[in-house]
Protein backbone atom coordinates (compact mmCIF):
# COMPACT_ATOMS: atom_id res chain seq x y z
CA UNK A 1 0.00 0.00 0.00
CA UNK A 2 1.10 3.70 -0.07
CA UNK A 3 1.25 3.88 3.68
CA UNK A 4 3.88 1.39 3.56
CA UNK A 5 5.75 2.86 1.52
CA UNK A 6 5.64 6.23 3.35
CA UNK A 7 6.48 4.28 6.35
CA UNK A 8 9.57 3.03 4.72
CA UNK A 9 10.81 5.93 3.69
CA UNK A 10 9.73 7.64 6.62
CA UNK A 11 11.99 5.10 8.94
CA UNK A 12 15.14 5.56 6.32
CA UNK A 13 14.87 9.55 6.69
CA UNK A 14 14.85 9.51 10.56
CA UNK A 15 17.92 7.29 10.21
CA UNK A 16 16.14 3.96 11.42
CA UNK A 17 16.09 0.45 9.57
CA UNK A 18 13.36 -1.36 8.45
CA UNK A 19 12.36 -4.85 8.71
CA UNK A 20 9.23 -6.14 6.30
CA UNK A 21 6.76 -8.44 7.96
CA UNK A 22 4.62 -10.00 5.34
CA UNK A 23 0.94 -10.41 7.30
CA UNK A 24 0.22 -13.08 6.00
CA UNK A 25 3.05 -15.12 7.28
CA UNK A 26 2.24 -17.47 9.89
CA UNK A 27 2.48 -16.19 13.75
CA UNK A 28 5.30 -18.12 15.17
CA UNK A 29 7.50 -16.74 12.34
CA UNK A 30 6.42 -12.94 12.79
CA UNK A 31 7.19 -13.34 16.45
CA UNK A 32 10.68 -14.33 16.16
CA UNK A 33 11.33 -11.96 13.45
CA UNK A 34 10.16 -9.29 15.88
CA UNK A 35 12.26 -10.61 18.53
CA UNK A 36 15.21 -11.78 16.98
CA UNK A 37 15.85 -8.45 15.50
CA UNK A 38 14.58 -6.68 18.67
CA UNK A 39 12.06 -4.43 16.82
CA UNK A 40 10.93 -1.32 19.15
CA UNK A 41 8.45 -0.15 17.08
CA UNK A 42 6.02 -1.84 14.58
CA UNK A 43 4.10 0.40 12.13
CA UNK A 44 1.23 -1.37 10.90
CA UNK A 45 -2.22 -0.94 10.00
CA UNK A 46 -5.24 -1.71 11.99
CA UNK A 47 -6.79 -4.16 9.92
CA UNK A 48 -3.55 -6.22 9.55
CA UNK A 49 -3.82 -9.59 11.66
CA UNK A 50 -0.43 -8.99 13.59
CA UNK A 51 -1.14 -9.36 16.72
CA UNK A 52 2.16 -11.42 18.20
CA UNK A 53 2.69 -10.78 21.68
CA UNK A 54 5.73 -8.42 21.12
CA UNK A 55 7.72 -5.59 23.48
CA UNK A 56 7.24 -2.89 20.10
CA UNK A 57 5.21 -0.09 20.53
CA UNK A 58 2.88 -0.56 17.67
CA UNK A 59 1.61 2.09 15.48
CA UNK A 60 -0.97 1.83 13.19
CA UNK A 61 -0.65 4.00 10.37
CA UNK A 62 -4.16 4.50 9.21
CA UNK A 63 -5.77 5.05 12.88
CA UNK A 64 -2.53 6.49 15.25
CA UNK A 65 -0.49 8.83 12.79
CA UNK A 66 -0.99 12.79 13.95
CA UNK A 67 -2.18 14.72 11.04
CA UNK A 68 -0.50 17.99 12.04
CA UNK A 69 3.52 16.91 10.56
CA UNK A 70 6.59 18.99 11.35
CA UNK A 71 7.94 20.96 8.06
CA UNK A 72 11.67 20.62 9.11
CA UNK A 73 13.44 17.98 7.73
CA UNK A 74 14.95 15.69 10.79
CA UNK A 75 18.78 15.14 11.27
CA UNK A 76 19.46 12.11 11.23
CA UNK A 77 23.25 11.48 10.73
CA UNK A 78 23.44 8.29 9.09
CA UNK A 79 26.48 7.20 7.77
CA UNK A 80 27.06 4.07 4.55
CA UNK A 81 27.88 1.77 7.38
CA UNK A 82 24.50 2.02 9.14
CA UNK A 83 22.05 -0.11 8.82
CA UNK A 84 19.02 0.56 6.24
CA UNK A 85 17.37 -3.03 6.33
CA UNK A 86 17.08 -6.28 7.59
CA UNK A 87 15.54 -8.79 5.41
CA UNK A 88 14.45 -12.73 6.56
CA UNK A 89 15.40 -16.09 4.65
CA UNK A 90 13.07 -18.24 3.96
CA UNK A 91 14.16 -20.38 6.59
CA UNK A 92 13.72 -23.81 4.55
CA UNK A 93 16.78 -25.36 6.20
CA UNK A 94 15.97 -24.29 9.51
CA UNK A 95 15.29 -20.96 11.75
CA UNK A 96 15.06 -17.99 9.30
CA UNK A 97 17.99 -15.83 9.28
CA UNK A 98 18.41 -12.30 9.30
CA UNK A 99 20.17 -10.53 6.57
CA UNK A 100 21.58 -6.97 6.99
CA UNK A 101 21.88 -4.09 4.15
CA UNK A 102 23.78 -1.18 4.79
CA UNK A 103 22.71 2.39 3.87
CA UNK A 104 25.94 2.44 1.54
CA UNK A 105 24.69 -0.76 0.20
CA UNK A 106 21.60 0.40 -0.89
CA UNK A 107 22.91 3.17 -2.82
CA UNK A 108 25.37 0.85 -4.50
CA UNK A 109 21.75 -1.01 -5.54
CA UNK A 110 20.05 1.76 -6.38
CA UNK A 111 22.36 3.67 -8.69
CA UNK A 112 23.44 0.10 -10.27
CA UNK A 113 19.83 -0.95 -10.95
CA UNK A 114 19.04 2.77 -12.35
CA UNK A 115 22.28 2.77 -14.86
CA UNK A 116 21.83 -1.03 -15.56
CA UNK A 117 17.95 -1.12 -16.70
CA UNK A 118 17.96 2.70 -18.08
CA UNK A 119 15.30 3.66 -15.77
CA UNK A 120 14.28 7.48 -16.79
CA UNK A 121 11.90 9.98 -15.45
CA UNK A 122 8.19 8.96 -16.16
CA UNK A 123 8.99 5.59 -16.86
CA UNK A 124 6.81 2.61 -14.76
CA UNK A 125 7.75 0.42 -12.88
CA UNK A 126 5.56 -2.42 -11.24
CA UNK A 127 5.76 -3.62 -7.92
CA UNK A 128 5.46 -7.54 -8.26
CA UNK A 129 6.89 -9.22 -5.04
CA UNK A 130 5.87 -8.81 -1.77
CA UNK A 131 7.86 -5.85 0.96
CA UNK A 132 9.35 -8.79 2.58
CA UNK A 133 10.67 -10.63 -0.28
CA UNK A 134 13.91 -8.99 -1.23
CA UNK A 135 13.23 -8.54 -4.74
CA UNK A 136 10.96 -5.64 -3.96
CA UNK A 137 13.93 -3.52 -3.08
CA UNK A 138 15.02 -2.94 -6.65
CA UNK A 139 11.33 -2.32 -7.74
CA UNK A 140 11.24 0.59 -5.01
CA UNK A 141 14.22 2.32 -5.23
CA UNK A 142 14.93 2.43 -9.23
CA UNK A 143 11.09 3.81 -8.94
CA UNK A 144 11.63 6.68 -6.22
CA UNK A 145 14.98 7.61 -6.66
CA UNK A 146 14.67 7.79 -11.19
CA UNK A 147 11.49 10.33 -10.94
CA UNK A 148 9.77 7.55 -11.95
CA UNK A 149 6.40 6.24 -11.10
CA UNK A 150 5.69 2.76 -8.80
CA UNK A 151 2.60 0.73 -9.64
CA UNK A 152 1.25 -0.36 -6.86
CA UNK A 153 -1.48 -3.36 -7.24
CA UNK A 154 -3.80 -5.69 -5.29
CA UNK A 155 -2.01 -9.25 -4.67
CA UNK A 156 -4.95 -10.60 -6.59
CA UNK A 157 -4.46 -8.37 -10.00
CA UNK A 158 -0.61 -9.75 -9.88
CA UNK A 159 -1.33 -13.39 -10.19
CA UNK A 160 0.20 -14.65 -13.27
CA UNK A 161 -2.29 -14.83 -16.15
CA UNK A 162 -4.67 -12.14 -18.44
CA UNK A 163 -5.01 -9.92 -15.33
CA UNK A 164 -1.16 -9.09 -15.29
CA UNK A 165 -1.57 -8.80 -19.10
CA UNK A 166 -3.91 -6.36 -18.55
CA UNK A 167 -2.41 -4.59 -15.76
CA UNK A 168 0.91 -4.26 -17.61
CA UNK A 169 -0.75 -2.73 -20.56
CA UNK A 170 -3.54 -0.60 -19.20
CA UNK A 171 -1.07 1.27 -16.88
CA UNK A 172 1.65 1.11 -19.80
CA UNK A 173 4.43 -0.40 -17.30
CA UNK A 174 7.97 -0.45 -18.57
CA UNK A 175 10.18 -2.33 -16.12
CA UNK A 176 9.17 -5.61 -14.64
CA UNK A 177 10.76 -7.98 -12.61
CA UNK A 178 8.74 -11.31 -12.20
CA UNK A 179 10.16 -15.44 -11.88
CA UNK A 180 10.27 -17.56 -15.01
CA UNK A 181 7.43 -19.34 -13.95
CA UNK A 182 4.87 -16.22 -13.61
CA UNK A 183 6.24 -15.10 -16.75
CA UNK A 184 5.46 -18.24 -18.44
CA UNK A 185 1.98 -17.67 -17.62
CA UNK A 186 1.56 -13.92 -18.85
CA UNK A 187 -0.83 -14.32 -22.55
CA UNK A 188 1.61 -12.47 -24.96
CA UNK A 189 1.00 -9.52 -26.68
CA UNK A 190 2.58 -6.75 -27.84
CA UNK A 191 2.84 -4.59 -24.71
CA UNK A 192 4.29 -1.28 -26.62
CA UNK A 193 5.59 0.46 -23.49
CA UNK A 194 7.69 -2.68 -21.86
CA UNK A 195 11.59 -2.10 -22.04
CA UNK A 196 12.95 -4.59 -19.27
CA UNK A 197 11.93 -7.58 -18.27
CA UNK A 198 14.19 -8.93 -15.54
CA UNK A 199 13.66 -12.72 -14.79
Amino acid sequence: SPEMIIALLAVLKAGGAYLPLDPTYPTDRLAYMLDDAQVPILLTQSHLPITTDTTAQRINLDTDWPTDQPQINPSSNVTPDNLAYLIYTSGSTGQPKGVLVSHGGLVNLTEDKIRVCDVRPGDCILQFFSFSFDASIPEIIMALASGSKLLLAPATTLLPGPGLSNLIEQHQVTHITITPSALSSVPYRDFSNLRMVLV
